[in-house]
């Protein structure tokens, strides 16, 4: 199962059909995006073995300069997204990403987060995804929060991604410091 109701937290075991659907939806996106370089496949959903809201988070990177570019014609970058099936939601998007979904107003199944390649922002979903890759301690802990919030936020989306900010931000810390330990051996 695929999608969610909007507003609801409800999480599902991983299934490796969510590294199908990105890799299909992912084609879609490259084929019809002249500015996009790459798409990457982040949040629980990317993460095996991790417990996670059966809607699949896509990541869009477009080059650095085009960023600004896309920011300043953001109404052709909803058009292009709109033809191809996603909703732009204003609430997601922020100066440095333009945010997606699709499904309709009441289940979502794709999330398309549109942002500058190589930007910070880029680099920290990029972080925090392959640090839960490869530190299952991590992981764990990560999937243990999440059910906990999970249960005390089922019916408050919003509240549940607030309260796993200090958990996100521990680890790209942590892994911000390894990998400077990593780069000055």
């Amino acid at each position: 199962m695929l999608g969610l109701p909007s507003g609801t937290v409800k999480l599902m075991s991983y299934s490796p059909s969510w590294r199908d659907e990105f890799r299909r939806e992912a084609e879609v996106i490259l084929a019809v995006t002249p500015d996009a370089v790459a798409v990457q496949h982040i949040g629980s959903t990317a993460i095996v073995g991790l417990d996670a809201k059966p809607i699949i988070d896509l990541l869009v990177g477009i080059p650095q300069d085009g960023i600004t570019l896309a920011m300043t014609r953001r109404e052709a970058v909803i058009s292009h997204f709109q033809h191809i099936g996603y909703t732009y939601s204003s609430r997601g998007s922020t100066d440095r990403r333009i945010f997606f979904f699709r499904g309709d107003a009441q289940i979502k199944t794709h999330h398309l987060h549109v942002v500058a390649m190589e930007s910070q922002e880029w680099m920290n979903l990029l972080l925090f995804r392959d640090y839960l890759r490869y530190h299952r301690d991590a992981r764990d802990a990560y999937a243990r929060l999440k059910k906990q919030l999970a249960q005390q936020f089922s019916n408050d989306r919003e509240a549940y991604t607030a309260a796993k900010s200090v958990f996100i931000e521990a680890v790209l810390d942590q892994a911000g410091r390894e990998n400077a330990h990593h780069l000055s051996l």
